[in-house]
């Protein structure tokens, strides 16, 4: 009965964990919204993310795109990195989305914002490093 119960409640946190705490699509879909406005045409790097919001209109190849999420293949292309050491080292990087301990992580780089002259809205300066 026990075994039972503990692994009814692992299996529910599991599922838990797969359906909302590793999706970064929604929060992503507003940063792009607010930062490049619509449509955007993003060039996805990395696998783990899937967009398909309003506005978002995602392309294959990094010529046809106006930013690139994931790691950093695109050059000379506002980057939002999908980890924090890409963030760091790429210097086309803008802005970080990850997960860490079940948490949304969400960073933005002064300088990128500057180079590729963006306007952050308010409601993200808290976030500038």
């Amino acid at each position: 009965m026990i075994k039972k119960l503990i692994y009814i409640s692992f299996l529910s946190v599991i599922i838990h964990l797969n359906l909302v705490g590793s999706d970064l699509s929604h929060p992503l879909e507003g940063v792009l919204i607010a930062l490049f406005h619509t449509p955007v045409k993003v060039f996805i790097s990395d696998g783990s993310i899937n967009l398909s919001g309003k506005g978002i209109q995602v392309v294959t190849n990094c010529s046809l795109a106006v930013v690139e999420v994931g790691r950093g293949y695109c050059k000379r292309l506002p980057l939002i990195a999908t980890d924090y050491s890409t963030f760091q080292k790429n210097p086309d990087s803008i802005a970080t989305i990850y997960m860490d301990k079940g948490r949304i992580q969400l960073f933005f780089k002064e300088k990128g914002i500057k180079k590729f002259k963006l306007l952050l809205p308010k409601k993200y300066e808290g976030l500038v490093q």
